[in-house]
């Protein structure tokens, strides 16, 4: 009887955490997923002013990859990877 106690609480938080996660993909705080269309495009004024206009007013951060980051998490905050040809790697939040 204890066994099958202790399943169904594992099972239970493993749902739980499967609907947390879920959540979070499906806010995409930062609206990156709407951006995949720029993805390995050249990092072009236009391209920067277009991504600015799709995203809003929030923060966004261009980096070129390898370059030492702040490890502060700001889940509005567009980052913007640049590969070192400067074309865009991918887009993420925080």
């Amino acid at each position: 009887m204890r066994h099958r106690s202790i399943l169904a609480v594992l099972a239970l938080a493993g749902g739980l955490a499967a609907c947390q996660t879920s959540s979070v993909d499906a806010a995409d705080t930062c609206n990156a997923r709407q951006l995949d269309i720029y993805l390995n495009a050249l990092s072009a004024t236009e391209v920067k002013v277009t991504t600015a206009n799709r995203v809003g007013s929030r923060p966004i951060r261009y980096y070129t990859e390898g370059d030492p980051i702040t490890m502060d998490h700001n889940p509005q905050r567009l980052n913007v990877e640049l590969g070192k040809d400067t074309r865009i790697n991918r887009f993420w939040c925080g």
